[in-house]
């Protein structure tokens, strides 16, 4: 069952980076690859939004 206000997203990715994203994922102690994948977008989109104000 979702939490209130999620939506699941699927996706394809490279296995190099999946692979990546478990070495994270165990270094933090997560119990799922979402907390990463959330926080990786979150940093991501904070930072394109960045230079979106610098450079409009």
């Amino acid at each position: 069952m979702k939490a209130a206000g999620r939506i699941y997203v699927n996706t394809d990715l490279p296995a190099d980076l999946v692979a990546r994203l478990d070495q994270l994922k165990e270094a933090k102690g997560a119990s799922s690859r979402a907390p990463i994948i959330e926080e990786a977008l979150r940093f991501y989109i904070e930072n394109a939004r960045g230079h979106e104000m610098k450079n409009p």
